[in-house]
């Protein structure tokens, strides 16, 4: 089996053992000057938080979707995916209006949900390495238990 190359996770970006990642950020908008704060994200969605964020990408980007251009589509789709992966968020994020983040510096935006994303990747890449260990181990163990059955003479 060919192994893949591991992507490295960024250094503003950490991995918690409970599901989340801690995401620092330190970076200058196009409009407001530096945004720096601490984000936390959920690692992944459930089904219903999945259904609810396509629901709200749905109310944000109107009854005519054909209509929309690809920028509206896109803000649509970082908005509602990033209410449904933010755990905690600097002060700055919590805008207060129908939905957070709404801040004129889509840069932040994306990279924010870049980072979520890549949080969510990671994690899974995690969890796929810990499974693949955990079935060697018990290769390893389930091997060493049959030696010793085989190798243990009866006893009469």
């Amino acid at each position: 089996m060919e192994k893949k190359e591991k992507i490295p996770l960024p250094s503003d970006l950490v991995l918690n053992s409970d599901g989340t990642a801690i995401f620092t950020l330190n970076e200058e908008g196009d409009v407001l000057g530096t945004y720096k704060g601490v984000f936390v994200f959920k690692c992944y969605l459930n089904p219903l938080e999945v259904l609810s964020a396509g629901k709200l990408y749905r109310e944000l980007i109107g009854s005519s979707p054909q209509d929309a251009t690809d920028t509206e589509r896109f803000v649509a789709f970082c908005l509602s995916q990033l209410s449904k992966r933010i755990v905690k968020s600097p002060p700055f994020w919590n805008t207060g209006d129908m939905i957070n983040g709404n801040i004129p510096d889509m840069n932040i935006i994306s990279m924010v949900l870049d980072r979520s994303i890549q949080s969510e990747l990671a994690y899974k890449e995690h969890l796929k390495e810990k499974r693949t260990e955990a079935l060697e181990t018990a290769k390893v163990a389930a091997a060493t238990l049959q030696e010793r059955s085989i190798g243990t003479p009866k006893k009469d």
